[in-house]
């Protein structure tokens, strides 16, 4: 078995009030360091767990070399970095060098304070006596270059790796995000900010694509499939931006049906009340006797039913009559707004009804 030495040095993770140090020998080879923690680390029975010793050498060159964590109990841990070229490279010139030791837990990470390498000159380093060989020098960048390189193999994401919230909007080319890239559902409103889509940036009606799987899609613009109900308020649209041929006309396409009264039984009989909550307008149908007919075409609004008391007849605050006379005989249709949440409705004659609808 080869010669080794360690150095030792004992760390705190908590407080940096000494730079701790150690002494070594520039340009050897069977030197190592053991790095003591005197603080607790949980989680170290993780198999993923590993170290690595970073050095700025007293010239400005940096380099590192991979340690192996051992347990010395529940919570308390050493690392040793054991005798190797790339140890070695870190303590080639003389001077102070600075390090720190990583721990590493899969994407985690905690490092000590700085402490010092006070490399000393060795006066024969780079001698006939004492310098390394030209091939062992090579064999020192060799071995170098592998262990780098099978330790980045090791840990792909110490260069692959995008952190969060990493790439920002200049990172990203124009028409970089492709509608393929996008997956259905995944931009909603809190991923736009306001006033952040632009005309220009929605594709026009008829606009031929070639989707993912190779199929020719064309854009049949945004309908109400595409939009959450109640979504587009006024602060969303510009003024005189959408003309009269863009809208629909439905105006009853939220119509029910609420009630139904049919003539006969007098006067005073106004049927069951009927909850009108949630709708935004009321509207009667009346029918009189053979050969007229009333349609109610006012809407009424909700907010005009505010007024709570008794059943009351005739032109009132609680009353809206629809009627027709004919002969001196009056025909009609009656609301009567009960309190601001429910209606009821009366047909006078036996030839006559009172239908009740709302719109939402």
């Amino acid at each position: 078995m080869a010669i080794q030495v360690y150095n030792h040095i004992s760390v705190d993770l908590v407080f940096d009030s000494t730079i701790p140090s150690v002494d070594v020998m520039q340009g050897d080879t069977a030197r190592g360091l053991i790095v003591t923690y005197l603080t607790e680390i949980d989680n170290l029975d993780n198999s993923d767990v590993s170290a690595v010793l970073k050095v700025q050498r007293a010239d400005g060159m940096e380099g590192w070399a991979q340690g192996e964590v051992l347990k010395l109990g529940a919570d308390m841990a050493q690392v040793v970095i054991d005798p190797s070229p790339d140890y070695t490279a870190l303590i080639d010139v003389p001077g102070v060098a600075k390090a720190v030791l990583e721990v590493y837990s899969g994407d985690t990470v905690v490092s000590t304070f700085k402490f010092r390498i006070d490399v000393k000159e060795n006066p024969f380093y780079g001698t006939t006596i004492g310098s390394l060989t030209p091939k062992q020098l090579e064999t020192v960048e060799q071995t170098a270059y592998s262990s780098a390189q099978d330790w980045m193999d090791d840990h792909p994401e110490a260069s692959t790796t995008v952190q969060d919230r990493a790439i920002s909007t200049a990172k990203l080319a124009d028409k970089a995000v492709a509608t393929a890239k996008i997956d259905n559902g995944a931009v909603t409103p809190l991923q736009i900010e306001n006033n952040a889509v632009m005309d220009n940036k929605v594709a026009a009606i008829g606009a031929k694509y070639t989707r993912a799987d190779g199929q020719e899609y064309t854009n049949p613009g945004i309908d109400g499939a595409k939009l959450k109900p109640a979504s587009i308020k006024n602060a969303q649209i510009a003024p005189g931006v959408i003309s009269e041929d863009k809208l629909a006309f439905n105006p009853f396409a939220d119509l029910s049906f609420l009630g139904k009264k049919v003539g006969g039984s007098g006067e005073s009989d106004y049927g069951s009340a009927i909850d009108i909550t949630g709708y935004r307008a009321l509207l009667l149908v009346a029918g009189v006797s053979t050969g007229n007919r009333i349609l109610t075409s006012t809407l009424i609004p909700v907010s005009w039913v505010t007024t709570d008391g008794p059943y009351s007849y005739g032109a009132s605050a609680n009353n809206f009559q629809a009627h027709y006379n004919a002969g001196g005989t009056m025909y009609y249709g009656c609301v009567i707004f009960d309190r601001a949440t429910s209606v009821r409705i009366s047909a006078g004659n036996s030839g006559s009804f009172a239908a009740l609808y709302g719109i939402k």
